[in-house]
């Protein structure tokens, strides 16, 4: 039991400490006061009560100051190192990702200047995209033989003058012949004239080659589909044949400008046209209509575009085209205060940290590295020093330290990558994850740890996404006005009032900061006003879900809101209502209990609907047995007069158990139990104690035999402020009630004598209550009971009443 803020004596168990030997002597005339020594052929599992006494004598002696080397050898402080550590490196990375990472986006009104931070040269991306266009146009559109089409013109001409030789008469010529070249019988002596020995001559060999090659290079017929693009292409390329390359001869040949559109219905220009070339070629006027006719007949494409090679020479060229290169020096700005981000300025952005991160010297590197090591390392101390200072329960429980550590990191982590992926989002990142944190600790906790734990997250979320203390600023005060209304939720309605102010601060606070650092342009204005609705949003987003997850939070962290504790406050409560039932005198007396300690909690600020809630449940074990106490017992003999001393004292002390196992089969939250197991502490059952010495006394046995410690509950002794003053409240009701004359002096006295009696006992001993708390505590049961045992009017009888209604009669008449 702590000793702080206690400047009086109480009721002749401590006095106000003046020197440390007088300490000492208090300490153990109280221990010779209640000193027992335990038989050697009594076994306990527990220790004497000698052994007890000298334990909490050793609690009550100040302890030397600790060494450094006691501290850390200590357990909690090397789990709490362990998971700092670990905290420290996973958020050290997370840092340093998102530092290379920008999170801005397109149409931004950007607030500060961003500046280059070193000399590099970049690839401009689109003027080398120009350039590579450029050179795949440049590039030389390749075009093959029609092999198969001019092979058969070929072969046609060159055997004319062999079909028709030693033909005297055009009816002599085949029909297929006469048909193909339009023959007739003037032409057929001019083609006789240039066969030998019924072959064609040389020359007409010559002439029909010559023709051919007109027609493949010089003056190619093309389709009226391919004619426009080989018209406008600059630079046109002839595959040749492997037959036609020899060795030392280049594979392809440059292509003129000139060639013959295929149209439609066309005969008679494109007629015109070969006769051109045949005339060109050499033949005689006389023979060149005979000899353009297979052609005009049949007329083809006597060039293919070979489209894979065509792209393979432009690819080529593409990748010989050198990079266009831009220098950027140091300082040089990228985007202005004010500017709105284009695609462009972002993608420099990219670019400038990538340069950075790969130019940068390794002593920049390690710097920056250290530099963030050291700031986490000081938000991480902060908040575990904090925490194991004011809230050493966190520290003594490594899955309570690594949850709070895992929370806070969780939603760091996740403010960080949403704002990365979607950099719109940035404001309900932080709002979202600093709102879930803040409402996570002071449900868990209390608002004074919600309040750093929440400033804590917001500085490692800003650190992790390089904004600025405004910012942060305007976030905390969202969560902190939130936090501030958050004490206890004892409705549903407590949490969206809370949740409803935390949005309006957050969307004023998201103005004034836009206000202060953007310039006042319409894109700024409207920028501004999303990033507020953003924050409601974000508020209310987080709100709404606790409000559907709160009793999963209440299981994962073991802890039970004020809602939580309403409810189990109705009175339709399945365990209350067979209370009711089976035990209503041992209901009505929770009832008053409860009553009591709410009103002494509250006195002293403690947790008054947890105390209430806590003492409704405290005497539930007695539903299983009711009619063994003296609350539910009627006018007949009591249950107890058939059973010794040692069975009653079972009975008695059982309801604790069975009360336990009731409100773990109900589902009773765990902070309850303890007011269950705890609300006798390790008092003496006296009655039975005493009723058992009797007892041995009249058998002739022997009073020593009877142990005090084997008639006390097992414990264990409250822990809490709460605990206690529900042991104390427990124990002046019952002793209340069964006064013959409860006046308030009477009262007072019982309460004082009562409330010395438990704490020369020890019964406080294991909680952080003061004396004076104590001494308050005192005061409002004083008041709780004086109300409940008030002093009534004496009314007349019926017949003494009607004699005085009478008599004023009378006097009135004869008035």
């Amino acid at each position: 039991m702590s000793l702080s803020g206690s400047p009086a004596l109480n009721h002749g168990r401590h006095q106000a400490q003046q020197e440390p030997s007088r300490d000492c002597v208090d300490i153990a005339r109280t221990v010779s006061r209640t000193h027992h020594r335990m038989p050697s052929n009594v076994k306990s599992s527990r220790p004497p009560r000698s052994e007890l006494r000298r334990q909490e004598v050793r609690k009550s002696v100040p302890r030397q100051g600790m060494t450094w080397r006691s501290i850390l050898r200590r357990p909690e402080f090397i789990n709490s190192f362990l998971v700092g550590i670990g905290f420290v490196i996973l958020m050290t990375l997370v840092v340093q990702w998102s530092r290379g990472q920008v999170k801005h986006f397109n149409g931004e009104v950007i607030h500060t200047n961003y500046i280059n931070r070193s000399d590099y040269q970049v690839e401009n991306a689109s003027a080398t995209q120009a350039k590579q266009e450029e050179a795949r146009k440049n590039a030389p559109r390749v075009y093959t033989l029609n092999q198969q089409y001019l092979g058969r013109v070929e072969a046609l001409i060159d055997g004319l003058p062999q079909a028709v030789a030693d033909k005297t008469d055009i009816s002599e010529i085949q029909d297929e012949v006469r048909e193909e070249f339009n023959l007739t019988g003037p032409g057929l002596k001019s083609l006789q004239r240039y066969t030998i020995d019924g072959e064609s001559t040389g020359e007409w060999k010559n002439w029909t080659s010559r023709l051919i090659q007109e027609l493949s290079r010089h003056s190619p017929m093309i389709s009226s589909q391919e004619y426009q693009k080989f018209a406008t292409t600059v630079n046109r390329e002839l595959l040749l044949p492997e037959t036609q390359v020899g060795k030392g001869k280049p594979s392809s040949t440059l292509l003129s400008n000139e060639a013959i559109e295929l149209l439609p219905d066309d005969e008679i220009n494109l007629r015109s046209k070969l006769n051109r070339l045949a005339l060109n070629a050499g033949f005689p006027e006389k023979v060149i209509p005979y000899v353009v006719s297979p052609i005009v007949n049949d007329p083809q494409s006597t060039l293919v575009h070979d489209t894979t090679t065509t792209e393979l020479r432009a690819s080529s060229a593409a990748e010989a085209v050198e990079p266009v290169m831009e220098s950027h020096p140091r300082g040089e700005v990228i985007a202005m205060r004010g500017d709105i981000l284009d695609s462009e300025k972002i993608d420099a952005m990219h670019e400038e940290r990538a340069q950075f991160r790969a130019l940068a010297p390794m002593s920049i590197i390690w710097m920056d590295y250290l530099g963030t090591i050291g700031l986490i390392g000081i938000i991480t101390i902060v908040l575990i020093s904090y925490a194991g200072v004011f809230y050493p329960r966190v520290l003594d429980n490594s899955i309570r330290l690594l949850a709070l550590m895992t929370l806070v990191a969780a939603l760091t982590i996740t403010a960080t990558v949403l704002t990365i992926e979607f950099p719109r989002s940035l404001v309900l990142a932080v709002v979202a994850s600093n709102m879930v944190v803040s409402t996570v600790l002071v449900l868990s906790y209390d608002r004074r740890f919600a309040i750093l734990a929440s400033a804590m997250q917001c500085l490692l979320t800003m650190l992790a996404l390089e904004q600025g203390l405004g910012l942060a600023l305007v976030v905390f005060a969202g969560s902190a006005a939130n936090i501030t209304l958050l004490h206890e939720i004892r409705h549903r309605a407590a949490l969206i009032r809370a949740t409803t102010v935390g949005a309006i601060v957050s969307g004023i606070g998201f103005i004034l900061l836009g206000m202060y650092q953007s310039v006042p342009t319409t894109a700024g204005w409207g920028q501004i006003f999303f990033n507020a609705m953003l924050a409601v949003v974000g508020m209310y987003l987080v709100g709404f879900l606790m409000l559907g997850i709160l009793p999963s939070i209440e299981k994962l962290f073991d802890i039970t809101t004020g809602l939580t504790l309403s409810e189990l406050r109705d009175t339709r409560q399945p365990l209350l209502r067979q209370m009711q039932q089976k035990a209503p005198g041992t209901y009505n007396h929770s009832l008053q209990v409860a009553n009591m300690a709410e009103a002494a909690a509250e006195s002293i600020g403690g947790n008054g609907l947890l105390v209430y809630v806590g003492a409704l449940y405290h005497d539930i074990g007695k539903i299983n047995k009711p009619d063994y106490f003296i609350e539910n017992q009627g006018e007949g003999d009591s249950k107890h007069a058939k059973l010794s001393p040692a069975m009653s004292l079972l009975v008695i002390v059982g309801h604790v158990k069975d009360g336990l196992e009731l409100a773990r089969e109900h589902g009773l939250p765990r902070v309850l139990h303890h007011f269950i197991e705890s609300h006798h502490g390790t008092t003496l059952v006296e009655y039975f104690f005493q009723a058992a010495k009797n007892q041995a006394e009249e058998q002739g046995e022997d009073q020593e035999g009877i142990k005090e410690f084997e008639f006390r509950y097992p414990g264990p002794r409250p822990r809490t402020v709460e605990a206690a003053i529900l042991l104390l409240a427990d124990s002046v009701e019952s002793a209340a009630r069964a006064m013959a004359d409860p006046n308030p002096s009477r009262i007072e006295n019982l309460v004082k004598t009562m409330s010395r009696k438990k704490l020369e006992d020890g019964q406080f001993d294991d909680s952080p209550l003061t004396l004076q708390q104590l001494s308050r505590i005192e005061d409002s049961l004083i008041k709780s009971l004086c109300a409940i045992h008030h002093v009534r009017i004496s009314y007349p009888s019926t017949e003494q009443l009607e004699e005085d209604i009478d008599q004023e009669s009378v006097r009135v008449e004869a008035g």
